[in-house]
């Protein structure tokens, strides 16, 4: 189990996000990151907050909420330049308004234009981030910070996230032979 983990960690890509949209996307009420360029990287990926917030949002007023999540919390209660969770990035698309695969918390400027990079809905976020310098583009994952993820889950019982929908899909096309293979 611990190999298969380690195996997939190792094949993911590390996202920076700037907070709050880090912090968002890790708790699951974001699921589209808004990106000027695509990126040819599909499934797993670590979501890793960035060392400076997001200068839109440096003047959130408290008390304000996306999908049940208070938006001021993540100025003190969430790591800046750390992995905080892992995701399945299913797809990009090139971003239009309105966009039903979108967060409207997306479209906080303008970005028609640019690309969505549409996340799963499961989301697993890790007990403890995990300090780590992150990038702009999607980067590789490094066999130390594999090995920190990895115990984190094997430590609290946490299993890589799934994107439902693939799951589903492979679900079908598995029972489908073999209800071709009964007939």
């Amino acid at each position: 189990m611990q190999q298969d983990i380690m195996a997939a960690l190792l094949a993911a890509r590390g996202v920076s996000i700037k907070h709050p949209h880090a912090g968002l996307v890790a708790y699951g009420s974001k699921r589209a990151e808004i990106r000027d360029y695509d990126t040819k990287h599909r499934g797993l990926s670590l979501i890793h907050a960035s060392q400076e917030p997001d200068a839109t949002w440096r003047n959130v007023i408290p008390g304000v909420h996306h999908n049940g999540v208070e938006l001021m919390m993540f100025q003190s209660d969430l790591a800046y330049g750390a992995v905080l969770a892992l995701a399945v990035l299913r797809d990009t698309v090139p971003l239009r308004y309105p966009d039903p695969r979108v967060d409207p918390i997306s479209f906080v400027r303008p970005h028609i234009g640019r690309k969505a990079w549409l996340f799963a809905p499961k989301v697993v976020r890790l007990p403890e981030p995990i300090p780590w310098p992150g990038a702009l583009a999607p980067w590789p994952v490094a066999n130390e910070l594999a090995q920190r993820i990895a115990s984190q889950m094997e430590e609290y019982g946490l299993c890589l996230p799934s994107d439902t929908r693939a799951e589903r899909s492979a679900t079908s096309s598995t029972s489908s032979r073999s209800e071709e293979s009964h007939s």
